[in-house]
């Protein structure tokens, strides 16, 4: 999150991060926190020795753009000083293959 985001902005965030703790079932086994700081990936690298696992949503983005797994998660993976388990979203076999192909 930058340094200067509103409180509309954190709120957001917060309701974001909450809800999909619900959803995954990690109430009272997880810590939230919003991280301020101007370049994503170093902000998250610099946190990771906090904490016993990192765990992060792959990108979105085409295969062409990213080979495998994005900018941000790959850079954090690489320079994090705890284990980092990088998740993506299973959209089915037809989807997942053209996005493979197509990127």
């Amino acid at each position: 999150m930058e340094p200067n985001a509103s409180e509309d902005d954190r709120e957001t965030a917060r309701q974001w991060i909450q809800k999909t703790i619900r959803l995954t079932n990690l109430e009272g086994k997880t810590d939230m926190r919003l991280l301020e700081g101007k370049k994503v990936a170093t902000t998250l690298v610099r946190t990771t020795a906090d904490y016993d696992l990192v765990v992060m949503g792959a990108s979105r983005e085409g295969v062409f753009s990213n080979v495998l797994f994005g900018e941000i998660p790959e850079k954090v993976a690489r320079y994090s000083q705890s284990p980092v388990m990088i998740v993506q979203r299973y959209e089915g076999p037809v989807k997942s293959l053209v996005k493979r192909v197509m990127g």
